[in-house]
């Protein structure tokens, strides 16, 4: 949770961040991870030239840590695995914790960000179960579904970044466009969106691909608050557009989530949004193995776990 700025002046602040997949492959296994190809793969989204070249290399990689991957159990990691307590917990136990939390972030944490009113602090899980629904996140359908402002939806959106419950991804675009076009919501966690959608009946085995895009965008974030500062990250906000863009250098990359959707229906976003931004290539994370075929790069799903 983010703090005051009287306190910041007299406390030392370290970000924690939830747990990716090779923090819990060394918790649960307790030993490391077989190899984190965080620089190669993030040089093969940001350069076709080095991808070509590394061919062989991704395709080795692949074969290596693909087999230790489908011994983890990717789904469950992704609904269950994100917070150090649900180690060895089962799924049901993880879920009640979990939804635990947020009721204490709510009833406890809010009320110290914002000046809420009861009946606002009540009406905050039905906000927060609809953002779980989707990443785009319209003010108005909240507003409409909660009774309350749009004023007071913004706030208490906000009050849930500020606790590090949700964060943001702006549409690429003029100011004009970010103003006007939905944000994307994500989860810091994934297990919080999937306990959430569990609790009300809603959770089906293809929201996987939508934890998984929680998943990726707060690897994104990570990487771009720890030790890549000059990579940014959008999301393409006109219609068939990829799930994010990468800009970096004044290049930008478009990179769609196919796991646990039709390939076909991936290439067709990625070329989308290529062609849209003038990319020469865009990335398709994919079920399948490495390759690289008319201007879209299929990173295994699996490379992107273990970075």
């Amino acid at each position: 949770m983010k703090i005051s700025t009287d306190l910041m002046r007299r406390a030392m602040v370290e970000k924690v961040y939830p747990l990716n997949f090779s923090e819990h492959f060394l918790l649960k296994r307790k030993k490391s991870p077989p190899f984190r190809p965080v620089k190669q793969v993030l040089r093969a989204m940001l350069s076709e030239t080095y991808a070509r070249s590394k061919k062989k290399v991704f395709e080795n990689l692949y074969g290596e840590l693909s087999t230790k991957t489908q011994n983890l159990e990717v789904r469950r990691f992704l609904k269950c695995g994100s917070l150090p307590f649900s180690l060895y917990m089962e799924e049901n136990e993880v879920c009640s914790k979990t939804l635990g939390i947020l009721d204490k972030v709510v009833y406890e944490d809010v009320v110290k960000l914002e000046n809420f009113e009861h009946g606002v602090l009540d009406k905050m899980f039905k906000i927060v179960l609809l953002i779980a629904e989707s990443p785009s996140v319209n003010f108005q359908t909240i507003s409409n579904y909660a009774e309350i402002s749009k004023h007071t939806v913004s706030r208490v959106i906000n009050a849930f970044e500020k606790a590090d419950v949700l964060f943001s991804l702006k549409p690429l675009g003029s100011e004009g466009k970010v103003v006007r076009k939905a944000w994307k919501y994500y989860f810091t966690a994934p297990v919080m969106r999937f306990a959430l959608k569990k609790s009300v009946g809603l959770f089906k085995e293809k929201d996987v691909g939508l934890l998984f895009e929680d998943y990726l965008a707060g690897v994104f974030k990570r990487i771009r608050e720890t030790s890549f500062p000059a990579l940014e990250v959008f999301y393409d906000p006109y219609r068939n557009g990829a799930d994010f863009v990468l800009v970096f250098m004044d290049r930008k990359i478009p990179v769609e989530i196919g796991f646990g959707k039709k390939e076909s229906k991936g290439i067709k976003q990625v070329r989308v949004s290529a062609e849209r931004y003038g990319a020469d290539y865009g990335v398709l994370i994919s079920d399948g193995g490495f390759r690289i075929e008319d201007g879209v790069i299929f990173i295994p799903k699996e490379l992107f776990l273990w970075i």
